[in-house]
């Protein structure tokens, strides 16, 4: 399974046309993810305790262990795909702020 990289802003600025025309990064993916100061979290839907439901790759989930504590993790999300709960796995980590089109839920901060 192909690895997902990560990109400071600097470095997600300078992209240039890769295979089949699509934009790529011309820099490395970063490796030390202590510098990550926020994620936006991809998600199909999320509850309102800060647990989401994504694409079904596992790349987050196997991301979020590596973050700092520090990292702020935000899931943006309409309302509609917003639920009292959706009984998270062990393995599932809370976002710390939800975004969507009618309110901001602070869940970790």
């Amino acid at each position: 399974m192909v690895e997902a990289g990560y990109l400071t802003q600097e470095e997600a600025d300078k992209i240039e046309k890769g295979s089949f025309n699509i934009m790529e990064p011309k820099t490395p993916a970063v490796n030390d993810l202590s510098v990550i100061d926020i994620i936006i979290i991809p998600a199909v839907a999320s509850d309102k305790n800060g647990y989401r439901i994504g694409y079904g790759k596992g790349y987050y989930d196997r991301l979020a262990p590596k973050l700092s504590s520090k990292t702020l993790k935000i899931i943006l999300i309409p309302e509609c795909c917003l639920f009292p709960d959706i009984y998270p796995e062990k393995f599932d980590v809370k976002a710390d702020i939800i975004i969507t089109d009618k309110e901001i839920l602070r869940i970790n901060c």
